[in-house]
């Protein structure tokens, strides 16, 4: 993701500054209020989720899917504690009508290596879950804690070094291109093509055993009966229930990314529209709003399970020495 026009508008790397840009007063004051709310929400959905794989750990941590969460936790996590604080400041400052240079440096090499992190995590996740669905039998071959573990590290040990190029001699449009391309472009269309992969691993899963129940019920009895009428309605509940999960999954994905990455591209490739004065406002509206999914990823992935919700209830009780029940 372009994570300098995320925090700064007109950052260097768009060669404008934003000294030479007449910004409402509204737009940066709204901003910074924005932030305030939502980083104590995108802290406290993260944080505990975190503190349910710790205080389960024994339980959640054999399955190298919740590694994938939990290194989704934490990316979220940071970007609440960190990157968020950081972007409501600054805007609050240019609200002031003050510029923070370093304000801008942190906040884009932290976001850059936690926001990337967390995109990375959920679409190895996503995947991790089709190919259990669709090759049970060469997943416990090919996926193990260990091999997630090792995958994990050298995720973080790539957003870090790639968030350090900017501070070298690399110039800053050219590490903001690749962001773009790869980080942003490609693994949004991975992660999309995850979703629609996994619907129809579950839909053809979901026939296979309609169908056979139905196969075996009709070979012990001769016909079909009116148990496997309750099954079949059951199985399509089920495959409208799957339907709905991954519309939504797919929804946040590319509701928050496609408008600002259309922009982001018409910002780089398109002379004529990056000198635009209402690009510009909708490159550092539309950028805010990206910051939504990293609130609402531990509802959507963890919470809506009531293993999870158990799990933190328990780990609440214990933690102030209360029986748990």
């Amino acid at each position: 993701m372009n994570k300098s026009d995320i925090i700064i508008p007109g950052g260097s790397d768009s060669g404008r500054s934003t000294g030479n840009i007449t910004t409402p007063w509204h737009i940066p004051l709204s901003i910074a209020i924005y932030y305030t709310i939502l980083s104590p929400i995108t802290i406290l959905g993260n944080g505990f989720l975190l503190l349910t794989f710790i205080k389960n750990h024994s339980t959640f941590l054999r399955a190298p899917s919740n590694f994938l969460l939990m290194s989704m936790a934490v990316a979220n996590f940071l970007t609440g504690l960190a990157v968020e604080p950081f972007a409501g400041y600054y805007f609050y400052m240019l609200y002031l009508k003050r510029t923070m240079v370093q304000v801008h440096k942190i906040a884009a090499a932290t976001s850059m290596v936690t926001m990337n992190a967390s995109v990375f995590s959920i679409c190895a996740f996503s995947w991790e879950h089709f190919l259990v669905i669709y090759r049970p039998g060469q997943y416990k071959k090919w996926v193990n804690t260990r091999r997630i573990k090792i995958f994990i590290v050298f995720l973080w040990l790539y957003e870090m070094i790639f968030a350090l190029l900017p501070f070298m001699d690399i110039p800053e449009i050219i590490v903001y291109q690749i962001d773009l391309h790869f980080n942003t472009t490609v693994i949004s269309l991975l992660l999309i093509c995850s979703y629609v992969c996994l619907f129809l691993a579950l839909k053809r899963q979901s026939q296979r055993v309609s169908r056979s129940s139905v196969i075996r019920k009709a070979s012990e009895t001769g016909s079909p009966g009116p148990t496997d009428t309750a099954n079949a309605g059951t199985s399509s509940d089920m495959e409208r229930r799957v339907r709905w999960i991954i519309f939504l999954f797919t929804f946040l994905t590319t509701v928050h990314l496609l408008p600002i990455t259309v922009v982001w591209y018409l910002k780089f490739y398109c002379l004529v529209c990056s000198k635009s004065l209402q690009l510009w406002q909708a490159e550092v509206v539309l950028s805010q709003f990206i910051f939504i999914k990293f609130a609402l990823d531990p509802i959507v992935y963890a919470w809506r399970l009531s293993k999870y919700r158990s799990a933190l209830r328990k780990a609440l009780c214990c933690s102030t020495e209360v029986r748990c029940e």
